[in-house]
């Protein structure tokens, strides 16, 4: 029994240990990335731009839907940004299986989408 509860305290402490480095090597206590925006790829193909929260569910909070656009006069792609709070359905929140993602992470400072974002007042 004893050599039980060693072990239960020993996995419990690993895991506030794995939270912890977690929280300092990117996220803020509540999930979300530092610099609030990201992007999440989903297997089905769409591309968001959301506020995430990983833990404890995957959900996106704020979400915009990426579509890129080419211009066939100039061969430029350039991008659209569409709130999904202006959609028919206009949800708030999108909760995401994690195994339709295919990639996610923070959006860089430089980014032109943060840049839009920044200047529409978000």
């Amino acid at each position: 029994m004893q050599k039980m509860n060693q072990t239960l305290v020993g996995i419990v402490a690993l895991v506030v240990i794995l939270a912890a480095a977690w929280t300092f090597l990117g996220f803020q206590k509540n999930g979300e990335f530092r610099n609030k925006y990201s992007v999440v790829y989903l297997s089905s193909g769409e591309l968001y731009v959301a506020k995430l929260s990983v833990f404890p569910k995957l959900v996106m909070t704020d979400p915009y839907l990426l579509l890129l656009v080419q211009n066939q006069e100039n061969k430029s792609n350039n991008f659209q940004l569409t709130p999904l709070n202006e959609s028919v359905w206009a949800p708030t929140k999108l909760y995401v299986k994690p195994e339709q993602v295919l990639y996610y992470g923070p959006l860089d400072e430089s980014s032109r989408v943060l840049e839009t974002l920044k200047n529409a007042g978000k």
